[in-house]
């Protein structure tokens, strides 16, 4: 086990935080003052890739955008945003040439020949396969509290009771989803990783990295090619876009860094609206029973009585009742998960004035432009570079203060009892 830095996260608590201090410094100072060494764990750069210029969830819906990308298995092809593939694939032709005429080691396992070997991750199938988990464990809950529903309504009552609760940690909805730490950068299509170490093994990422020969060299490369190295993984490049060395690259397929927002990506809130009831209804058909008997009062005497809950389809809830009703509880779900500070009654006035404003406008739209872009603005909210200026950091260096004086102490005692 390394004395230094960290090589997994088993580790004793005390231990891992001040390895992982350890690698923090280590891979500040491997190259210090370049301004394209960025920490994606703090502020809304959390965010980056997964939402847009308004902070609203966004993603990569159209395999259009995509492009295959130099990668270590050529049979089992990786993508990446198109601008973002002729920028890495230039990059990677640059290192064939830099080491072909010896300009960096040869040896490097990682950085001499350049390949890919993880790009763009999708997170339509993401968010599927993060979904049957969460049914399961709503299906569960469902068994745990023995809730039998008797028909759809019956169902909505109860599920929004889990809900409320739930969505505060864990998100339903996929622009729920996108946002979340449970979504990689990776599904960007902005980000291309080229090792496949483990990301916990701070050991490997500076032997590997931090201390090779070409470490420099791949920098100054990123920064020339406008991509940015993950401070945490740095393996893991993300294009800078709105890094004036891409311009001449995303321009050929996007007119700016807007453009590219609003062309490129899809916005996640009209998609999750949309699917809603259709995934309320697959809910429903999860935890309902085929039939089951029920204790009824009928004439003075307890009988019971055989309930099979009613199929559906999605148009005959839907009509049922009323897009309205299911956008209602799309934005209740949405409160809960993006947990903005407001008043339960702003909260209220909030969803009132949003489905008046859809009335008067005829258009649902109204989920992204009124909604979304309000409540996903992230001043000080958890992670915010607000929340960080005044609450994370004055934190950190009161602990820092008061380990400083701990360690003052004991020199003292350790002093005292010697003498």
């Amino acid at each position: 086990m390394s004395d230094q830095y960290a090589e997994s996260n088993n580790e004793k608590t005390s231990d891992l935080f001040n390895k992982r201090m350890m690698y923090r410094l280590r891979a500040r100072r491997s190259m210090a003052g370049e301004r394209n060494m960025v920490d994606f764990t703090l502020g809304e750069k959390k965010l980056y890739g997964k939402v847009d210029m308004w902070h609203s969830p966004i993603y990569v819906k159209y395999d259009s955008r995509l492009k295959p990308v130099r990668s270590v298995d050529p049979q089992q092809p990786l993508r990446a945003f198109n601008f973002v593939a002729d920028l890495f694939n230039k990059m990677v032709s640059e290192f064939e040439r830099c080491t072909a005429n010896g300009q960096i080691s040869k040896k490097d396992r990682f950085l001499s020949e350049l390949k890919a070997y993880k790009a763009f991750e999708s997170p339509v199938i993401g968010y599927k396969e993060y979904r049957d988990i969460l049914y399961d464990k709503i299906k569960s809950r469902f068994v745990l509290h023995n809730i039998v529903v008797e028909d759809f309504p019956h169902f909505l009552t109860e599920f929004m009771k889990m809900a409320n609760t739930a969505a505060k940690t864990t998100p339903i909805t996929q622009a729920g989803y996108i946002k979340s730490d449970i979504n990689s950068i990776m599904s960007s299509g902005l980000a291309i990783e080229v090792a496949d170490l483990g990301y916990s093994n701070d050991e490997e990422k500076v032997q590997e990295f931090l201390k090779s020969k070409n470490w420099k060299f791949f920098v100054n490369a990123c920064n020339k090619h406008g991509f940015i190295i993950d401070h945490n993984i740095p393996w893991r490049i993300i294009c800078d876009v709105k890094a004036p060395e891409i311009e001449i690259a995303r321009n050929q397929y996007y007119l700016s860094a807007i453009d590219l927002f609003d062309r490129g990506f899809t916005k996640s809130s009209i998609e999750s609206f949309t699917f809603l009831p259709r995934q309320l209804l697959d809910l429903y058909n999860l935890v309902k029973r085929k039939r089951f008997k029920k204790e009824v009062i009928c004439g003075g005497k307890v009988t019971h009585k055989v309930i099979v809950p009613p199929n559906y389809s999605v148009n005959e809830i839907i009509l049922q009742y009323g897009l309205d009703h299911f956008l209602k509880i799309y934005l209740k779900l949405r409160l809960a998960e993006e947990k903005p500070d407001m008043s339960p009654y702003q909260k209220k006035q909030l969803i009132k004035d949003t489905l008046q404003y859809r009335k008067l406008n005829n258009d649902y739209g109204v989920v992204e432009k009124y909604f979304e872009r309000f409540i996903n603005k992230p001043f000080d909210k958890r992670y915010s570079a607000t929340y960080n200026k005044n609450v994370l950091i004055p934190a950190r260096r009161q602990h820092m203060k008061e380990q400083s004086l701990a360690y003052s102490e004991s020199s003292i005692k350790q002093a005292m009892t010697s003498y």
